[in-house]
């Protein structure tokens, strides 16, 4: 497997002291591209302890001890009486294979191939179209097809740079048509579980984790105006009061788990724990919904940033990041959108993917959140049915690779009732008609970038 990491990380070229400098620099690359610009080594070893589990076998071996002591007196860095990885408790072991392949692993798809070819991309070299999302989920980009230049000596850029600062519920999102229906995939509910067992909002029942997801497609007894078939959906958990301890495993269903900020002033190292050991889950694809909600009182509002920036830590480019903003007396949520923009130059990578969950900005928010976060999402639900002129024109503006459709049941249903990821086609519906394309097309796109943003 070494043989497929950049020469200077494999095995044989580690014992040369040589390219110590160009495999520091690498590290600071890392750093910088999974946590954003100014983050140090430090910063990244905390982010590895919190994100990132090694099997309980491995060890370092003896034939690694002398370039691990070389490097950290190189750097004048503090030399453990005992090498290891449970925790890693030296920045020289950025450069160990097992702790350089998760990191690679958690990189996005471009960065993955720059660092393949030991030529990192710079953020600031890209323009927004550059930045591309593949139809490939990230775990498919295996470790040991990490391949580098045959030569030494090529020296990684600079860190990449922002640019200038300017002045539980279900996703529902649409897949494919199948013949005589349409179909739709779902962002759903703030699901409320019990330990064990999941509350059907549309039913009003009990049912077991893996009946859960199948009951939410109910219709709450009128038809939907816009039948569809849904075919998959995320489903979040942001109540720590019902976090599940079994999700469902239904195909075409994953989950995300955040801490909704009306919950500020609950948070707790305890929270925080379980937060970490459940974002673990192979169910759980996301970090969600997390936020800023200024409807909450005013008194919360600095301990929402607080949590806010503190789960920030526990993003990563790979795995999206669904964001809930809310104003309080302002359709668009302006100061809440501007407030987090903030925060999130500091605490993310200008790689990270984003899922802007209920979007009701105006097409300024709209290109200030692309401009900073190119893999920005936005997600429309059945407030469509009061957007006003700029909001309209913000929704007829979002590219159409980055336009996602929510139910956000079971609330927020543009028909009188209950909502549902049923009704997700009423969603299109609106959506189509502003912006002058066929309901089909708006499932179909929607569908296909909820799969690539998801992993689905």
């Amino acid at each position: 497997m070494l043989k497929h990491f950049p020469p200077m990380f494999r095995n044989d070229r580690l014992l040369m002291p040589g390219h110590d400098l160009n495999r520091v620099e690498a590290f600071d690359w890392l750093a910088t591209t999974l946590l954003g610009d100014g983050s140090t080594l430090q910063q990244l070893l905390k982010w590895i302890e919190r994100n990132i589990s090694f099997p309980d076998n491995a060890y370092i071996d003896e034939i690694d001890l002398p370039w691990l002591q070389r490097i950290s007196t190189c750097k004048k860095w503090p030399i453990p009486s005992q090498f290891s990885i449970h925790p890693v408790n030296s920045l020289a072991l950025l450069g160990h294979w097992r702790v350089l392949a998760q990191l690679i692993a958690n990189l996005p798809p471009e960065q993955q191939v720059s660092f393949r070819a030991k030529v990192p991309l710079r953020q600031r070299d890209l323009k927004p179209s550059q930045i591309i999302d593949t139809p490939e989920s990230d775990e498919e980009f295996i470790v040991t097809d990490v391949v580098g230049f045959e030569e030494e000596g090529i020296p990684f850029p600079g860190p990449p740079s922002r640019r200038p600062e300017p002045p539980t519920q279900c996703l529902s999102v649409p897949s494919l048509p199948v013949p005589n229906t349409t179909s739709g995939f779902s962002w759903c509910c703030r699901q409320p579980l019990s330990s064990r067992s999941g509350y059907s909002p549309t039913l009003g029942q009990r049912c077991s984790p893996v009946e859960w997801p199948a009951s939410l497609l109910s219709t709450d007894g009128a038809p939907p105006h816009f039948p569809i078939q849904v075919t998959g959906g995320v489903c979040v958990f942001c109540d720590p009061g019902t976090y599940p301890a079994v999700f469902p495993s239904d195909p075409g269903f994953k989950c995300a788990l955040g801490f909704h900020p009306r919950h500020a002033t609950k948070f707790s190292q305890e929270v925080l724990s379980k937060i970490v050991d459940l974002l673990r889950d192979p169910a759980v694809t996301a970090l969600g919904e997390v936020g800023l909600d200024h409807t909450e009182p005013e008194s919360t509002w600095q301990q929402q940033v607080e949590v806010f920036s503190l789960l920030l830590e526990y993003s990563m480019p790979a795995r999206p990041l669904v964001l809930h903003l809310r104003g309080k007396d302002d359709a668009y949520s302006t100061e809440c959108h501007l407030a987090s923009l903030q925060l999130a130059r500091v605490g993310l990578a200008s790689t990270q993917r984003i899922h802007l969950h209920c979007f009701t900005g105006n097409t300024a928010l709209m290109h200030n959140w692309l401009q900073q976060f190119p893999r920005c999402h936005f997600g429309f639900t059945g407030l469509v049915h009061h957007f006003d002129s700029q909001q309209i024109q913000a929704l007829k503006q979002v590219p159409a690779d980055r336009l996602l459709i929510e139910t956000d049941a079971p609330y927020l249903r543009p028909s009188k009732g209950r909502n549902t990821p049923a009704y997700l086609g009423e969603v299109a519906v609106l959506v189509a008609k502003h912006r002058g394309v066929t309901v089909e097309e708006v499932l179909s796109i929607t569908a296909s970038n909820a799969r690539r943003l998801y992993s689905l």
